[in-house]
């Protein structure tokens, strides 16, 4: 039980941390094309969503896994329709795109780790800790690029700010 929970602390906590800044969470109905404006709105989605992941309890054990999942699936979803919402500046666009379909991906993965967690929590986590973890940091590292640095925070092994 003890190497089952540091897995989900780790998994689940980097999990979070990668939904909530690699991700992103409310405002700005921005449709300005100004990079700057794009980058404030952004990286106040992604602020919103670290204050609302943070009040998730993180999953300790086995029972906890689904339930975790099943409030921060929406919640990641709810991030990418608002960071969709949001223009960037047009020289940024692509780069945008490509952030945001790997923030696609990363919703995949947890979608696919709730129905997993249905029958096999610990085989969630397990799935989690490889594929979720690579997108994470490939995440953090295209936000980054685009001057969004409360979205690319926590997405390198570091601290989670």
């Amino acid at each position: 039980m003890a190497r089952f929970r540091s897995k989900v602390s780790v998994t689940l906590g980097a999990m979070a941390i990668l939904a909530l800044l690699a991700g992103c969470g409310s405002g700005g109905d921005s449709t300005t094309s100004s990079a700057d404006t794009f980058a404030a709105d952004a990286n106040a989605i992604c602020k919103d969503l670290r204050d609302r992941g943070e009040a998730i309890p993180r999953a300790t054990s086995n029972s906890e896994v689904k339930p975790y999942l099943d409030r921060v699936v929406p919640l990641t979803s709810d991030v990418i329709s608002k960071l969709e919402d949001l223009t960037p500046a047009e020289d940024q666009k692509a780069k945008v795109d490509a952030w945001i379909a790997t923030l696609k991906e990363q919703q995949t993965e947890l979608e696919d780790a709730a129905r997993t967690a249905e029958t096999d929590p610990v085989q969630a986590v397990q799935d989690l800790q490889t594929r979720y973890s690579q997108l994470n940091v490939k995440g953090g590292s295209q936000a980054r690029a685009l001057g969004l640095n409360e979205c690319g925070k926590g997405s390198t092994g570091g601290s989670s700010g």
